[in-house]
């Protein structure tokens, strides 16, 4: 499904995007399906073992997330907070929240709620 190489990138850009989010390291490694801290800290310093692709789909996910806030919000800053904040799109939770229940159906979830919105801006 991904190369190794895609999945060292796509790791890459989503500690990138952690980093943006603010996320304290715990949350980010249940976001990646309870990844191991000590993996992560090794992400965080560019070091990239062997991925699987259970991982890489969540990057995947959290990519196109990434993608889908900020073609919703043309402020960054915005897309950034927006995932702390509690949504009737997601039962009154914060996004952020949903995401971090860390199962591939929650960033799926996310993921769909965010392209319908994509899809209702669009035709205005």
């Amino acid at each position: 499904m991904f190369t190794p190489r895609e999945l060292e990138v796509a790791a890459s850009a989503v500690v990138r995007l952690f980093r943006k989010w603010d996320l304290p390291d715990g949350i980010a490694c249940q976001i990646l399906g309870n990844l191991a801290s000590e993996t992560y800290s090794a992400w965080q310093r560019s070091e990239f073992g062997q991925i699987d692709q259970d991982v890489g789909i969540r990057l995947s996910l959290l990519i196109g997330i990434h993608k889908c806030l900020r073609t919703l919000f043309k402020d960054p800053e915005r897309g950034y907070a927006w995932i702390r904040i509690a949504n009737s799109a997601f039962n009154h939770l914060p996004p952020l929240e949903v995401m971090a229940k860390g199962d591939i159906a929650s960033l799926a979830y996310v993921r769909a709620r965010l392209e319908t919105m994509m899809t209702d801006v669009s035709s205005w």
